[in-house]
């Protein structure tokens, strides 16, 4: 799906201690809403709005951030690397496993979130009752593919 977000864009967490940038084009950009039982523990809400750009176009650019890895349907125990900031606990990034080209930034440590605008709801298997999902948007029970 191609996007409106201009390139480069930037985010980080909410104290600002770790910052950083990405140089993504708009094709190399993929835009979702995660409903999986994971985001929802990790974000305490009933999804998780990602943009997933390939690795090699994101850089973090100030601080270094810690990580927790989850378990993953895709991948087995523990693989799911996910990133967060050591003094405020802000998430940023998700969906990293061993040798994938992609990371996921979490929408919400954009510093313009107004850009995103989901392509797919995925994990809808997971989904709450009372998360309302744009019903426009394709769904999928997993994650397709």
């Amino acid at each position: 799906m191609t996007t409106m977000i201009k390139s480069p864009f930037t985010g980080g967490c909410y104290c600002g201690a770790v910052r950083y940038e990405c140089t993504a084009k708009p094709d190399q950009i993929e835009m979702f809403t995660c409903h999986c039982r994971d985001c929802q523990h990790i974000t305490g809400g009933g999804h998780t709005p990602v943009i997933f750009v390939p690795t090699s176009t994101f850089l973090f650019t100030r601080g270094t951030p810690r990580y927790f890895s989850t378990d993953s349907d895709q991948a087995g125990p523990r693989s799911h690397k996910r990133s967060f900031c050591y003094e405020c606990g802000s998430r940023l990034t998700g969906g990293e496993f061993a040798g994938s080209p992609n990371i996921g930034l979490t929408v919400g440590s954009l510093d313009d979130p107004s850009v995103f605008k989901a392509s797919a709801d995925f994990w809808i298997s997971d989904a709450q009752p009372w998360d309302i999902m744009n019903s426009a948007t394709p769904k999928f029970d997993k994650v397709p593919g």
